[in-house]
Protein backbone atom coordinates (compact mmCIF):
# COMPACT_ATOMS: atom_id res chain seq x y z
CA UNK A 1 0.00 0.00 0.00
CA UNK A 2 1.41 3.52 -0.74
CA UNK A 3 1.67 5.77 2.03
CA UNK A 4 -0.70 8.64 1.13
CA UNK A 5 0.75 10.76 4.57
CA UNK A 6 4.08 10.68 3.48
CA UNK A 7 3.55 12.08 0.29
CA UNK A 8 1.77 14.69 1.96
CA UNK A 9 4.95 15.44 3.89
CA UNK A 10 7.16 15.89 1.04
CA UNK A 11 4.66 18.09 -0.68
CA UNK A 12 4.99 20.15 2.11
CA UNK A 13 8.70 20.15 2.04
CA UNK A 14 8.56 20.95 -1.80
CA UNK A 15 10.70 19.91 -4.62
CA UNK A 16 12.96 22.92 -4.53
CA UNK A 17 17.33 22.31 -4.44
CA UNK A 18 20.27 23.71 -2.39
CA UNK A 19 22.47 26.33 -4.83
CA UNK A 20 25.82 27.75 -4.36
CA UNK A 21 28.79 27.97 -6.90
CA UNK A 22 32.51 26.08 -6.20
CA UNK A 23 34.50 24.36 -3.66
CA UNK A 24 33.02 26.91 -0.59
CA UNK A 25 33.79 26.61 3.05
CA UNK A 26 31.55 26.75 5.83
CA UNK A 27 34.45 27.73 8.28
CA UNK A 28 33.32 30.63 9.28
CA UNK A 29 33.91 32.98 12.40
CA UNK A 30 31.71 34.93 14.81
CA UNK A 31 30.68 38.25 13.93
CA UNK A 32 27.62 40.57 14.45
CA UNK A 33 24.08 40.45 12.20
CA UNK A 34 24.51 42.82 9.72
CA UNK A 35 21.36 45.24 9.19
CA UNK A 36 19.90 44.08 5.65
CA UNK A 37 17.89 47.74 4.55
CA UNK A 38 16.25 45.75 0.81
CA UNK A 39 14.20 48.03 -0.86
CA UNK A 40 11.12 45.86 -0.99
CA UNK A 41 11.09 44.73 -4.59
CA UNK A 42 8.09 43.25 -5.42
CA UNK A 43 9.01 39.55 -5.26
CA UNK A 44 10.09 40.06 -1.89
CA UNK A 45 6.44 41.24 -1.09
CA UNK A 46 5.06 38.34 -2.68
CA UNK A 47 6.93 35.96 -0.78
CA UNK A 48 6.34 37.88 2.46
CA UNK A 49 2.39 37.34 1.93
CA UNK A 50 3.06 33.55 1.26
CA UNK A 51 1.83 33.92 -2.60
CA UNK A 52 3.64 32.70 -5.40
CA UNK A 53 5.45 34.91 -8.48
CA UNK A 54 4.03 34.98 -11.49
CA UNK A 55 6.90 35.10 -12.67
CA UNK A 56 10.88 35.79 -11.39
CA UNK A 57 14.04 37.47 -12.86
CA UNK A 58 16.56 35.51 -12.53
CA UNK A 59 19.39 38.00 -12.84
CA UNK A 60 17.50 40.72 -10.76
CA UNK A 61 16.92 38.01 -7.47
CA UNK A 62 20.66 36.83 -7.83
CA UNK A 63 21.77 40.72 -8.18
CA UNK A 64 19.77 41.68 -5.01
CA UNK A 65 21.11 38.37 -2.79
CA UNK A 66 24.73 39.66 -3.90
CA UNK A 67 24.15 43.01 -2.90
CA UNK A 68 22.18 42.69 0.55
CA UNK A 69 23.69 39.65 1.70
CA UNK A 70 27.25 38.06 2.77
CA UNK A 71 28.92 35.57 4.98
CA UNK A 72 28.51 38.33 7.70
CA UNK A 73 24.09 38.00 7.49
CA UNK A 74 22.26 35.57 10.12
CA UNK A 75 19.34 33.66 10.06
CA UNK A 76 17.15 36.35 11.55
CA UNK A 77 18.69 39.01 8.71
CA UNK A 78 17.27 36.16 6.03
CA UNK A 79 13.93 35.95 8.01
CA UNK A 80 13.31 39.34 8.55
CA UNK A 81 13.37 40.13 5.10
CA UNK A 82 11.41 37.46 3.54
CA UNK A 83 9.16 36.22 6.41
CA UNK A 84 9.09 34.05 9.58
CA UNK A 85 7.05 30.34 9.91
CA UNK A 86 4.09 31.51 10.60
CA UNK A 87 4.08 33.45 7.07
CA UNK A 88 1.73 30.73 5.00
CA UNK A 89 4.22 27.91 6.34
CA UNK A 90 7.22 29.59 4.85
CA UNK A 91 10.06 29.02 4.74
CA UNK A 92 9.91 25.82 4.50
CA UNK A 93 12.70 23.86 7.03
CA UNK A 94 14.35 21.03 5.60
CA UNK A 95 14.76 19.70 8.55
CA UNK A 96 18.79 18.57 8.70
CA UNK A 97 20.06 15.86 10.59
CA UNK A 98 22.32 17.40 13.36
CA UNK A 99 25.88 16.16 11.86
CA UNK A 100 24.85 18.02 8.81
CA UNK A 101 25.63 21.20 10.81
CA UNK A 102 23.11 23.02 8.54
CA UNK A 103 19.87 24.51 8.47
CA UNK A 104 17.94 24.88 5.16
CA UNK A 105 15.62 27.08 4.53
CA UNK A 106 13.61 27.32 1.03
CA UNK A 107 10.68 30.10 -0.15
CA UNK A 108 8.57 28.78 -2.89
CA UNK A 109 8.44 30.88 -5.91
CA UNK A 110 5.61 30.03 -8.88
CA UNK A 111 6.27 30.65 -12.91
CA UNK A 112 8.44 31.89 -15.12
CA UNK A 113 10.84 28.97 -17.09
CA UNK A 114 7.79 26.93 -18.90
CA UNK A 115 5.55 26.76 -15.44
CA UNK A 116 8.82 24.71 -13.83
CA UNK A 117 8.47 25.17 -9.74
CA UNK A 118 11.37 27.69 -8.89
CA UNK A 119 12.92 28.23 -5.22
CA UNK A 120 15.03 30.04 -3.02
CA UNK A 121 17.11 28.62 -0.90
CA UNK A 122 19.28 29.27 2.07
CA UNK A 123 21.62 28.02 4.22
CA UNK A 124 22.88 27.90 7.35
CA UNK A 125 25.56 27.05 9.88
CA UNK A 126 23.69 25.53 13.38
CA UNK A 127 26.74 26.71 15.35
CA UNK A 128 27.13 30.23 13.95
CA UNK A 129 23.71 31.30 12.55
CA UNK A 130 25.51 32.75 9.64
CA UNK A 131 24.54 32.46 5.84
CA UNK A 132 26.61 29.77 4.32
CA UNK A 133 25.17 30.00 1.16
CA UNK A 134 21.79 31.12 -0.80
CA UNK A 135 20.49 31.38 -4.31
CA UNK A 136 17.56 30.37 -6.75
CA UNK A 137 16.78 26.50 -7.81
CA UNK A 138 14.28 24.99 -10.08
CA UNK A 139 12.53 21.80 -9.70
CA UNK A 140 14.33 19.94 -11.50
CA UNK A 141 16.34 19.69 -8.58
CA UNK A 142 13.26 18.11 -6.93
CA UNK A 143 13.43 15.16 -8.70
CA UNK A 144 15.16 11.88 -7.33
CA UNK A 145 13.50 9.50 -5.20
CA UNK A 146 13.18 11.05 -1.75
CA UNK A 147 14.06 9.00 1.46
CA UNK A 148 12.58 9.75 4.91
CA UNK A 149 13.47 7.64 8.20
CA UNK A 150 11.58 6.91 10.84
CA UNK A 151 12.59 8.18 14.60
CA UNK A 152 9.37 8.50 15.91
CA UNK A 153 8.45 11.07 13.00
CA UNK A 154 9.28 11.62 9.52
CA UNK A 155 12.85 12.85 8.67
CA UNK A 156 13.49 13.97 5.42
CA UNK A 157 17.36 12.56 5.08
CA UNK A 158 17.83 13.05 1.33
CA UNK A 159 17.38 12.08 -2.48
CA UNK A 160 18.88 9.45 -4.10
CA UNK A 161 19.93 7.80 -7.76
CA UNK A 162 20.69 11.52 -9.36
CA UNK A 163 21.09 11.43 -12.80
CA UNK A 164 19.47 8.09 -13.17
CA UNK A 165 17.41 9.65 -15.67
CA UNK A 166 15.79 6.56 -18.00
CA UNK A 167 16.06 2.73 -17.80
CA UNK A 168 19.26 3.48 -19.99
CA UNK A 169 20.90 4.76 -16.82
CA UNK A 170 19.52 2.72 -14.20
CA UNK A 171 22.01 2.57 -11.44
CA UNK A 172 22.57 1.76 -7.64
CA UNK A 173 22.98 4.69 -4.91
CA UNK A 174 23.84 4.38 -1.06
CA UNK A 175 22.24 6.83 2.08
CA UNK A 176 22.76 6.86 5.25
CA UNK A 177 20.22 7.27 7.70
CA UNK A 178 21.48 8.78 10.25
CA UNK A 179 18.34 9.26 12.28
CA UNK A 180 16.55 5.64 11.89
CA UNK A 181 15.82 3.94 15.04
CA UNK A 182 14.43 0.93 15.46
CA UNK A 183 10.32 1.41 16.66
CA UNK A 184 8.68 -1.74 17.95
CA UNK A 185 11.17 -4.06 16.44
CA UNK A 186 10.95 -2.39 13.03
CA UNK A 187 12.56 -0.10 10.64
CA UNK A 188 10.67 1.95 8.51
CA UNK A 189 12.04 3.77 5.28
CA UNK A 190 9.71 5.95 3.28
CA UNK A 191 10.47 6.26 -0.40
CA UNK A 192 8.42 9.30 -1.68
CA UNK A 193 8.46 11.16 -5.00
CA UNK A 194 7.26 14.72 -4.85
CA UNK A 195 7.66 15.82 -8.47
CA UNK A 196 6.75 14.93 -12.26
CA UNK A 197 7.78 11.83 -12.50
CA UNK A 198 7.89 8.22 -12.27
CA UNK A 199 10.67 6.25 -9.91
CA UNK A 200 11.37 2.71 -10.65
CA UNK A 201 12.64 0.65 -8.08
CA UNK A 202 14.06 -2.47 -8.46
CA UNK A 203 15.40 -3.09 -5.31
CA UNK A 204 16.09 -2.12 -1.61
CA UNK A 205 18.07 -3.24 0.94
CA UNK A 206 19.56 -1.81 4.53
CA UNK A 207 22.65 -2.62 6.66
CA UNK A 208 23.17 -1.88 10.06
CA UNK A 209 26.59 -1.58 11.69
CA UNK A 210 27.23 -1.25 15.57
CA UNK A 211 29.09 2.08 16.51
CA UNK A 212 30.71 3.55 19.58
CA UNK A 213 30.39 7.48 20.05
CA UNK A 214 33.40 8.37 18.55
CA UNK A 215 32.88 6.89 15.15
CA UNK A 216 31.31 7.46 12.03
CA UNK A 217 29.64 4.84 9.22
CA UNK A 218 29.86 6.21 5.93
CA UNK A 219 30.18 5.41 1.89
CA UNK A 220 33.24 4.85 -0.01
CA UNK A 221 33.58 6.57 -3.76
CA UNK A 222 33.49 2.79 -4.50
CA UNK A 223 29.91 1.94 -2.97
CA UNK A 224 31.69 0.37 0.67
CA UNK A 225 30.50 0.83 3.86
CA UNK A 226 32.83 2.54 5.89
CA UNK A 227 33.74 2.49 9.54
CA UNK A 228 36.02 5.76 10.44
CA UNK A 229 37.25 7.53 13.34
CA UNK A 230 37.95 11.42 12.82
CA UNK A 231 41.18 12.62 13.97
CA UNK A 232 41.50 15.80 11.98
CA UNK A 233 38.87 19.02 10.22
CA UNK A 234 40.46 20.56 7.71
CA UNK A 235 39.15 23.92 7.29
CA UNK A 236 38.36 24.74 3.72
CA UNK A 237 38.63 28.37 1.73
CA UNK A 238 37.17 29.83 -1.12
CA UNK A 239 39.33 28.51 -4.51
CA UNK A 240 39.49 31.29 -6.79
CA UNK A 241 38.02 30.04 -10.58
CA UNK A 242 40.10 30.09 -13.00
CA UNK A 243 38.53 29.61 -16.87
CA UNK A 244 35.61 28.17 -15.10
CA UNK A 245 37.28 25.64 -13.14
CA UNK A 246 37.42 25.56 -9.55
CA UNK A 247 40.95 24.31 -7.60
CA UNK A 248 41.61 23.65 -3.92
CA UNK A 249 44.88 21.94 -2.38
CA UNK A 250 44.99 21.39 0.83
CA UNK A 251 48.28 20.07 2.91
CA UNK A 252 48.29 16.86 5.42
CA UNK A 253 51.09 15.99 7.48
CA UNK A 254 52.89 12.66 5.42
CA UNK A 255 53.88 11.38 8.83
CA UNK A 256 50.12 10.54 9.76
CA UNK A 257 48.71 7.03 10.23
CA UNK A 258 45.32 8.02 8.96
CA UNK A 259 44.07 5.89 6.32
CA UNK A 260 40.76 8.06 5.13
CA UNK A 261 39.68 11.15 3.44
CA UNK A 262 36.26 12.09 4.01
CA UNK A 263 34.55 14.66 1.96
CA UNK A 264 31.01 16.46 2.63
CA UNK A 265 29.40 18.11 -0.39
CA UNK A 266 26.61 18.32 -2.79
CA UNK A 267 26.19 20.20 -6.47
CA UNK A 268 25.55 23.58 -6.85
CA UNK A 269 23.31 25.31 -8.84
CA UNK A 270 25.55 25.38 -11.85
CA UNK A 271 25.06 21.81 -12.02
CA UNK A 272 21.66 22.41 -11.59
CA UNK A 273 21.57 24.87 -14.77
CA UNK A 274 23.45 22.10 -16.77
CA UNK A 275 21.06 19.14 -15.94
CA UNK A 276 18.55 21.64 -16.89
CA UNK A 277 20.05 21.54 -20.69
CA UNK A 278 20.56 18.26 -20.73
CA UNK A 279 17.32 17.02 -20.10
CA UNK A 280 14.80 19.52 -20.06
CA UNK A 281 16.30 21.15 -23.23
CA UNK A 282 17.83 17.87 -24.76
CA UNK A 283 21.12 19.68 -25.17
CA UNK A 284 24.39 17.17 -25.11
CA UNK A 285 26.40 17.34 -22.00
CA UNK A 286 29.13 20.29 -22.92
CA UNK A 287 31.23 20.07 -19.49
CA UNK A 288 32.88 16.77 -17.33
CA UNK A 289 30.37 16.71 -13.93
CA UNK A 290 32.19 14.31 -11.55
CA UNK A 291 34.84 15.98 -8.51
CA UNK A 292 38.36 14.80 -9.00
CA UNK A 293 40.55 14.22 -6.10
CA UNK A 294 44.09 13.87 -6.64
CA UNK A 295 46.97 12.86 -4.72
CA UNK A 296 50.69 13.63 -5.14
CA UNK A 297 52.12 10.91 -7.70
CA UNK A 298 49.53 11.75 -9.83
CA UNK A 299 47.04 9.04 -8.29
CA UNK A 300 43.47 10.40 -8.42
CA UNK A 301 39.95 9.24 -7.55
CA UNK A 302 36.71 10.60 -9.36
CA UNK A 303 33.50 11.18 -7.57
CA UNK A 304 30.00 11.09 -9.60
CA UNK A 305 27.25 13.75 -8.83
CA UNK A 306 25.62 12.99 -5.48
CA UNK A 307 22.83 15.64 -6.51
CA UNK A 308 21.94 19.19 -4.64
CA UNK A 309 19.77 20.20 -1.54
CA UNK A 310 21.22 17.56 0.41
CA UNK A 311 25.16 17.19 2.03
CA UNK A 312 26.53 13.96 0.99
CA UNK A 313 29.73 12.36 3.11
CA UNK A 314 32.27 10.45 1.02
CA UNK A 315 35.03 8.50 1.89
CA UNK A 316 38.13 8.28 -0.24
CA UNK A 317 41.49 5.76 0.94
CA UNK A 318 44.27 8.17 1.50
CA UNK A 319 47.76 6.93 0.44
CA UNK A 320 50.49 6.83 2.74
CA UNK A 321 52.65 9.52 3.35
CA UNK A 322 50.55 11.47 1.13
CA UNK A 323 51.20 15.73 1.59
CA UNK A 324 48.72 17.28 0.02
CA UNK A 325 45.11 16.93 -1.84
CA UNK A 326 43.70 18.47 -4.71
CA UNK A 327 40.05 18.71 -5.10
CA UNK A 328 39.67 20.11 -9.13
CA UNK A 329 35.87 20.89 -10.03
CA UNK A 330 35.08 22.06 -13.97
CA UNK A 331 31.86 24.33 -14.09
CA UNK A 332 31.45 24.97 -10.31
CA UNK A 333 29.45 21.94 -10.15
CA UNK A 334 30.70 20.99 -6.65
CA UNK A 335 30.47 22.68 -3.03
CA UNK A 336 32.51 20.98 -0.62
CA UNK A 337 32.00 22.34 2.40
CA UNK A 338 34.12 20.19 5.34
CA UNK A 339 37.15 17.67 4.72
CA UNK A 340 37.93 15.43 7.29
CA UNK A 341 41.66 12.80 8.06
CA UNK A 342 40.24 10.06 9.43
CA UNK A 343 41.70 6.26 10.29
CA UNK A 344 39.30 3.66 9.02
CA UNK A 345 37.83 0.80 11.78
CA UNK A 346 38.32 -2.84 10.56
CA UNK A 347 34.99 -4.31 10.70
CA UNK A 348 35.27 -8.22 11.99
CA UNK A 349 32.17 -9.58 9.70
CA UNK A 350 30.97 -7.50 6.78
CA UNK A 351 27.57 -5.72 7.29
CA UNK A 352 24.68 -7.46 6.52
CA UNK A 353 22.16 -6.92 4.26
CA UNK A 354 18.16 -7.45 4.55
CA UNK A 355 15.69 -7.32 1.91
CA UNK A 356 12.54 -5.49 3.32
CA UNK A 357 9.63 -7.59 4.65
CA UNK A 358 6.87 -6.23 3.02
CA UNK A 359 6.40 -6.46 -0.67
CA UNK A 360 6.11 -2.61 -2.04
CA UNK A 361 4.50 -1.22 -5.26
CA UNK A 362 7.87 0.34 -7.12
CA UNK A 363 6.10 2.44 -9.60
CA UNK A 364 5.61 5.62 -7.89
CA UNK A 365 3.67 8.38 -9.81
CA UNK A 366 3.91 11.61 -8.36
CA UNK A 367 3.32 12.80 -4.79
CA UNK A 368 3.29 8.93 -3.77
CA UNK A 369 5.33 7.16 -1.72
CA UNK A 370 6.02 3.77 -0.50
CA UNK A 371 7.10 2.57 3.19
CA UNK A 372 9.60 -0.06 3.50
CA UNK A 373 9.93 -2.32 6.44
CA UNK A 374 12.47 -3.70 7.76
CA UNK A 375 13.21 -6.43 10.84
CA UNK A 376 15.51 -5.52 13.79
CA UNK A 377 18.28 -7.90 14.12
CA UNK A 378 18.67 -9.28 17.62
CA UNK A 379 22.48 -7.95 17.93
CA UNK A 380 21.12 -4.58 16.92
CA UNK A 381 18.80 -4.50 19.94
CA UNK A 382 21.44 -5.03 22.26
CA UNK A 383 24.04 -2.67 20.43
CA UNK A 384 24.44 0.61 22.16
CA UNK A 385 23.98 2.66 18.94
CA UNK A 386 23.37 1.99 15.52
CA UNK A 387 24.26 3.05 12.16
CA UNK A 388 22.20 2.19 8.98
CA UNK A 389 22.63 3.03 5.50
CA UNK A 390 20.07 2.19 2.54
CA UNK A 391 21.07 0.86 -1.33
CA UNK A 392 18.34 0.97 -3.60
CA UNK A 393 18.65 0.10 -7.33
CA UNK A 394 16.70 1.87 -9.99
CA UNK A 395 16.14 4.86 -12.65
CA UNK A 396 13.32 7.42 -12.57
CA UNK A 397 11.85 8.72 -15.75
CA UNK A 398 9.86 11.91 -17.14
CA UNK A 399 7.63 10.29 -19.38
CA UNK A 400 4.24 9.74 -18.07
CA UNK A 401 1.81 7.30 -18.35
CA UNK A 402 4.01 4.01 -18.43
CA UNK A 403 3.26 1.01 -17.45
CA UNK A 404 4.62 0.17 -14.20
CA UNK A 405 6.32 -2.55 -12.06
CA UNK A 406 3.92 -4.05 -9.55
CA UNK A 407 6.40 -5.27 -6.69
CA UNK A 408 10.13 -4.94 -5.61
CA UNK A 409 12.11 -7.18 -5.44
CA UNK A 410 12.75 -9.87 -2.70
Amino acid sequence: MRNVACGIVLMMLAAGCGSGRGLSSAVQSESPAKTIRAGDPEWIKTIRQGRDCESVDREAVEAWLAKNLDKKSTRKDVLEVFGKFHTARRPYDLDRPERDRTIVYEYQFWGGNRGYWTYLVFHFDTKTDLLIDSGLSYAICGYCPHVLAYDGRWRLEGKMLAGCVGSARKGADLLVLPRLEARQGRLLVTLSNPAPEIDYITQASLAGVALDDRQHLDVSVSGDLVVWRQQAEIPLAPPPAVNGVSELTVDIDPESEDDVLVLELRNTSAFEDEMRRVFLDGKPEDKKTTLTVSFQGGRSVEIKPVGTKFLRRVVVPLPRRTRSVTLRSPGDFWFTRRLWIGKEIKQKHPPMWRKPTNAQAIGLSPMESAVLKFSVRSDESSAKRMGYVLRIQGYYDFVKNRALPRRISR
